[in-house]
């Protein structure tokens, strides 16, 4: 369970979790030798990160342990994506919740999705305690903050980092975790197109743009009912 209210020590329990379903295995795969010496009282393996890096260099061929590695650095990843820089409004919006809340969200951070009965294991609370803070907390006000919900329910989606087929969970919205209101300029041989975020309903759909390009400086112009929309992008 994730209690923190800050991302560095958000981190903290995860990779303590992490540390602990490595050397679970370890003693499972391999008994007490698998320690190679470094255990504590009753046969415990000993704790500390010189010892558990001595345990990764020693078990770095198995396969096991490197699927472990792998999977948890992709739920780091994500999990400090959720807290970067750039959402500093998630950051704020995180510490708001309450810690139920904060715990939900969280452990839909590793992966990215999650069933109810998943969270409901990971967070101790039951099915409904685990839909009404989605619905009634995390969703309402995510809607009130970003214009769009935090986490949707999915029927059916595709784990974008194995291909997995996943059946009826609830996934972190990725049009709330990215960053808006910067242009994204894609180009090929003839087009340069860029695309922005453009909050409001004040913008017809069809405008006339003009753009010209000056010390490497590309500037487009946008005529919006007699007005101009100025941007830049190098």
């Amino acid at each position: 369970m994730f209690k923190s209210e800050s991302s560095p020590d958000a981190l903290v329990p995860f990779l303590l979790d992490a540390q602990a379903e490595i050397t679970g295995l370890i003693g499972r795969k391999y008994g007490q030798s698998g320690f190679g010496g470094f255990t504590g009282e009753g046969g415990v393996p000993a704790a500390g990160p010189e010892i558990f890096s001595r345990l990764l260099i020693r078990h770095c061929d198995d396969p096991e342990v490197r699927a472990i590695l792998e999977r948890r650095y992709r739920e780091c990843g994500r999990i400090l994506g959720l807290f970067s820089e750039n959402h500093s409004g998630i950051t704020d919006f995180f510490k708001g919740l309450d810690e139920k809340s904060r715990s939900i969200l969280m452990y839909l951070g590793e992966k990215g999705y999650a069933t109810l009965d998943e969270m409901s294991a990971a967070t101790n609370s039951s099915h409904f305690e685990v839909l009404h803070r989605l619905k009634e907390v995390i969703i309402h006000e995510s809607v009130k903050l970003f214009g769009k919900p935090l986490v949707t329910f999915v029927e059916s989606g595709t784990d974008p980092l194995t291909g997995e087929r996943i059946l009826f969970s609830w996934w972190l919205n990725d049009g709330v975790l990215k960053e808006t209101g910067h242009p994204e300029v894609t180009e090929d041989d003839d087009t340069i197109f860029v695309t922005m975020e453009r909050a409001g309903s004040d913008l017809p759909r069809s405008m006339r743009a003009s753009a010209t390009c000056k010390h490497g400086i590309l500037e487009i112009l946008v005529k919006k009912g007699g007005k101009v929309h100025e941007r830049r992008k190098k």
